[in-house]
């Protein structure tokens, strides 16, 4: 007989199967006559045997079917894995470019950028209200002749609200301490406005409100003046109006070069043309071990090769792009037409074409140019030859190269090498070198850099030496920054075979800072030194940027409207001003 849950052979009258272990008499139906037997007895009225009854399974029976399937199982899965892995896999080319761009991207979020949010600053600088100051007083000299300026220096405090089309500026001028001067100026609301309290005690208006033409036509000075010119004063206020207007237009910027570079990125195929032209394999066999974070990592090889038509088909197709710029090309045209019209306004010839014949010109000269460059370079470039290294992850660790430069048997060897060691961001530590050789005499050019940022303080230090057929000129330049304490160092040394020539250095200690919105800034010292002739002038100051607070107000003074004053009132002025310049600096000269 046969068990009927798992097709083992049993002995004729079983009870249970010597296999499986399940009762088979009553199952099979089959055990007795029709009517009695064990059959007849229901299961649930049957005694479940003791242990000891059981029979012992056979090794190899059910369990071994479930371990086959199991691993089967596994492996199909593997299997199936190792498919969708290698249809997903990056391709070597797909890796050497993804590493490459890795590093480029990691760089818009640099330790600097982080503490500070210089972007930001930027960004706010030029499109929000913001005030600014900056002052800069000489502290010490040993220059000759120099000396008695210690203690005078300068001052400027800026407002700018593109919002309310509003700005000032305030510059003050010292001498051995005592303020001598304070020109303030302002604009709002279309009027301009000047003022020197230290020399008059009248706020000059240009008031360029309603009918700013007939204003300047009707005016006792101005109107004269224009007149004799043949300066029509209708079409001079258009203009300024509309300098104006373009002066505060921050939504429509014109020479916007990140949204140029946008449109570069987004609409110029060049990019994606050079990256399908490399030629990417892996190089078996080629591991090296290089040292990232103070460890030694293991780096599989790349061999790239950049055609010389990749590189010419680029630089053709990005000129291409950017003469063809239509925004660009108008921002030209309208500053061309805009300083035309200034020139027939004011009776003068800006040109003998129109703006249009003379940007076109222009625009035809540059691609001739850049045409003849780039024919130039297509006849002196060759492939360039590289060898890239990138670690398990796919991090771009190093990569060296050589092309050759030149026609004929004129050429220039071209070398370069590059190693990435670690850092908070891919190019805080790296060591590079670039040459040039021909005929015995070699250029180098050799880069260090090294920075460490742990969140609270920031160092960097980058050192720079060529070397020209023996000759070594260079420089290096360090910085920190403690978060803590807001102290700020940076110094640049000028070198000539490795002796110091020149440097400019600063102290500082920042005390207030909030990311990207607002920074104030005391310079305890900005020092610049002649090392071979052991002399120095050192500057003291401080700095701010922050959000607009208040009101932008208009200089202090008895209005002076410049285009209604006569002769007699512009000759009371000049007096006014050279009794209080007499007064003032009169000992001084």
């Amino acid at each position: 007989m046969k068990c009927p849950f798992c097709n083992e052979n049993l002995p004729e009258g079983s009870m249970f199967c010597s296999n499986c272990g399940t009762r088979v008499d009553n199952a099979s139906g089959s055990g007795g006559a029709k009517g009695g037997g064990v059959n007849e007895v229901p299961l649930y009225q049957i005694p479940e045997p003791a242990p000891a009854m059981m029979p012992e399974r056979k090794k190899g029976g059910k369990g071994k079917w479930i371990a086959i399937g199991t691993v089967s199982a596994v492996a199909v899965a593997g299997c199936v894995a190792a498919a969708v892995f290698a249809l997903t896999a990056k391709t070597p080319k797909e890796k050497v470019i993804a590493a490459f761009e890795q590093v480029y991207d990691s760089q818009k979020e640099l330790p600097g950028e982080e503490i500070f949010g210089f972007s930001q600053f930027a960004e706010m600088a030029k499109s929000q209200d913001v005030e600014e100051g900056i002052s800069l007083s000489l502290s010490d000299t040993s220059f000759w002749g120099t000396q008695s300026f210690v203690g005078s220096g300068f001052s400027l405090d800026a407002k700018f609200s593109p919002s309310r089309k509003q700005s000032s500026a305030d510059v003050g001028f010292s001498y051995q301490g005592m303020k001598m001067l304070d020109a303030q100026v302002y604009y709002g609301d279309d009027r301009l406005m000047a003022a020197v309290p230290q020399l008059s005690s009248y706020a000059f208006l240009l008031d360029m409100s309603g009918d700013f033409g007939s204003k300047l036509k009707n005016s006792p000075m101005a109107g004269a003046v224009l007149q004799s010119q043949g300066v029509d004063g209708d079409a001079l206020a258009d203009l300024v109006n509309e300098t104006l207007d373009r002066a505060y237009d921050t939504e429509n910027p014109a020479f916007d070069l990140n949204a140029l570079l946008n449109r570069y990125r987004e609409g110029c195929k060049a990019k994606d043309k050079f990256k399908e032209a490399l030629t990417v394999e892996k190089e078996k066999g080629n591991k090296k071990s290089f040292p990232v974070d103070g460890k030694e990592k293991k780096c599989q090889g790349y061999s790239v090769v950049i055609s010389k038509d990749a590189m010419i088909d680029f630089l053709e197709e990005s000129s291409d792009f950017f003469l063809k710029d239509e925004i660009l090309r108008d921002d030209f045209l309208n500053q061309l037409e805009l300083m035309a019209r200034f020139s027939q306004v004011m009776g003068e010839s800006f040109t003998s074409d129109s703006p249009k014949k003379l940007l076109d010109d222009v625009y035809q000269d540059v691609e001739d140019r850049a045409d003849e460059l780039i024919r130039i370079l297509d006849k002196t470039l060759d492939d360039v030859e590289m060898v890239v290294y990138l670690d398990r992850k796919g991090n771009l660790v190093a990569f060296s190269g050589e092309t050759n430069l030149g026609a004929d048997d004129d050429l220039i060897g071209v070398e370069f090498e590059v190693s990435l060691k670690g850092g908070s961001h891919p190019l805080q530590n790296l060591e590079a070198m670039a040459g040039l050789s021909n005929d015995g005499e070699r250029i180098t050019v050799n880069v260090e850099r090294e920075g460490t940022f742990d969140k609270e303080a920031l160092t960097d230090r980058i050192s720079v030496e060529m070397n020209v057929v023996g000759d070594r000129v260079g420089g290096e330049y360090v910085m920190s920054y403690g978060r803590a304490d807001g102290d700020l160092k940076m110094q640049l040394d000028i070198m000539a075979e490795r002796l110091q020539v020149a440097s400019i250095s600063l102290e500082a200690v920042v005390d207030e800072l909030e990311k990207g919105k607002s920074i104030h800034m005391d310079l305890e010292e900005l020092r610049i030194e002649d090392s071979l002739n052991d002399q120095h002038m050192a500057f003291e100051g401080e700095f701010c940027l922050k959000p607009l607070e208040g009101e932008i107000e208009e200089p202090e003074g008895q209005v002076f409207d410049v285009l209604e004053a006569d002769l007699s009132d512009w000759g009371a002025v000049g007096e006014e001003i050279e009794e209080k310049a007499e007064a003032s600096f009169g000992d001084l000269f």
